[in-house]
């Protein structure tokens, strides 16, 4: 039994926010002083490497390896701590690291690579959401963080050697499908959940929070609904590491078709949506309803 066991919703949910801004914290100063050691620069010298419109080619791996830091610390660290603390004689029932049978993955994989055109197309619409006029200001705002995030990401996914893409694997995959499932679906939702008495309502809430999370204004929908595909891979299998293979698969064949595309060994931008046209949605609602029945189906046999 943990010290968290019999706490209520709200101590549970500050909690978790606090491991997880602490964590935070300290990912960036353990980043900025193995900087020096690790890559030999002076960081507090010279904080512009640091940012985004830097041109010296040091700040990329910079930012990746802080970016490392700050994952692993925020998400990783803090949800095992909570597990612990919530009963630490059961971490793995406590954020669902539990086996299940193989048919549960094939599913999760399938249903994430037929959805993607749905995301794509709700990112279109997202993108031609404009805000009422007195809200003007607040658009541009929106506007500028986006082409910033934008920037940020595209200097991530540089890469033109196969060390380079299996760091941004690491970075922009591996990593955040793990630290982010464990938070969100290990732990966030289940709290909606027994909050609520709604599994249908504590997916979407995390799913809600889960885009928010992310502050790209005009990425929103797609994320909140890829959220909920990753909350109802949790509840259907009941383990954490289907949603986990989901999220991989959803970051990973980004990062390796834009290094495909980028490197020419493909002349197909697969990542530009405009290569997803609407109608490709449709289909892709079809396909993914129809393995959400079949898996189903296949649970209860």
């Amino acid at each position: 039994m943990g010290v968290l066991k019999a706490y209520p919703f709200s101590s549970k949910l500050v909690m978790l926010i606090c491991l997880m801004l602490g964590g935070m914290f300290l990912g960036t100063i353990l980043a900025l002083v193995l900087i020096r050691p690790v890559f030999g620069l002076d960081i507090l010298s010279d904080m512009s490497l640091l940012t985004v419109n830097s041109t010296n080619p040091a700040t990329i791996p910079l930012l990746k390896f802080v970016q490392f830091m700050q994952a692993t610390f925020m998400f990783i660290v803090p949800a095992h701590l909570y597990a612990t603390w919530v009963n630490k004689d059961n971490v793995v029932h406590v954020l669902s690291l539990h086996k299940a049978p193989a048919y549960h993955f094939l599913f999760g994989g399938a249903l994430i690579i037929a959805f993607a055109p749905t995301v794509a197309g709700l990112s279109i619409l997202n993108e031609q959401m404009q805000l009422p006029g007195f809200m003007a200001g607040i658009e541009s705002w929106m506007r500028t963080a986006e082409q910033s995030a934008e920037r940020l990401t595209n200097m991530f996914l540089q890469a033109d050697t196969f060390s380079g893409l299996l760091i941004n694997l690491l970075v922009i995959a591996i990593i955040p499908a793990i630290g982010e499932e464990l938070i969100f679906r290990g732990i966030l939702q289940k709290l909606f959940i027994e909050k609520t008495r709604s599994i249908h309502t504590g997916i979407w809430l995390t799913a809600i929070i889960f885009s928010a999370f992310h502050m790209q204004f005009y990425g929103f929908l797609p994320r909140v609904a890829l959220g909920a595909v990753l909350g109802y891979g949790m509840v259907w299998s009941g383990t954490i590491w289907v949603p986990v293979l989901m999220h991989l698969i959803n970051n990973g064949t980004a990062v390796i078709l834009d290094f495909l595309y980028k490197n020419h060994y493909i002349t197909i931008n697969f990542n530009a949506e405009e290569n997803f046209p609407l109608i490709s949605a449709l289909f892709s609602i079809l396909i993914s309803f129809a393995l959400v029945f079949y898996w189903n189906r296949r649970k209860h046999l």
